[in-house]
């Protein structure tokens, strides 16, 4: 889209009683006749990254997922550890498997 085409774009918004602020033309697709009559439109979002890095993803401030990526890590060390733990009923406190489970942990 132009900057000509926000207009119609945000008044078409408003009458579908949706934000019509900040509407960026760049960020929508507008199909026009040959003779530059206006058919429609539809909003073109873009993908963000999932870290930040704008020397190399121009991503936006915010984008990067510390928390995610700590999850991710200790979820793999936690897979790849090899010492048995109990399933099942083996699981409850009470049992001796569970019980040295435990005292393996500390």
């Amino acid at each position: 889209g132009e900057a000509r085409d926000e207009w119609t774009i945000r008044t078409t918004l408003a009458k579908e009683l949706m934000n019509p602020l900040g509407i960026d033309a760049s960020r929508f697709l507008v199909a026009t006749t040959e003779s530059d009559e206006l058919l429609g439109w539809a909003q073109i979002r873009p993908l963000g990254t999932n870290k930040f890095d704008p020397s190399t993803f121009d991503a936006a401030p915010g984008s990067y997922d510390v928390e995610q990526e700590a999850n991710d890590a200790l979820w793999q060390e936690f897979e790849e550890d090899p010492t048995p733990f109990p399933n099942g009923w083996a699981s409850l406190p009470w049992t001796k498997e569970y019980q040295s489970y435990q005292k393996l942990a500390q």
